[in-house]
């Protein structure tokens, strides 16, 4: 209910839809735990919903090797 009122609220709740809602439930405990506030816990679920797969920078791309990389598929 307060989301669209929060500033990137709108566009994480266009995303919604019921597998990501589950996601989103899913991952609550671990949010509010870091969040002090409701646009802290909107910034934290971002994360939630990036588009696949994540770009990488060219540090953190040099220290994934085949072996890493199998790891995170």
């Amino acid at each position: 209910a307060t989301l669209p009122y929060l500033e990137g609220g709108p566009a994480l709740a266009a995303k919604l839809d019921d597998k990501r809602k589950a996601q989103l439930l899913a991952a609550m405990p671990g949010l509010k735990e870091r969040a002090k506030t409701l646009v802290e816990l909107v910034d934290g679920a971002a994360f939630l919903f990036a588009e696949r797969p994540l770009p990488l920078d060219e540090k953190a791309a040099g220290l994934l090797n085949a072996d890493a990389r199998a790891i995170l598929r």
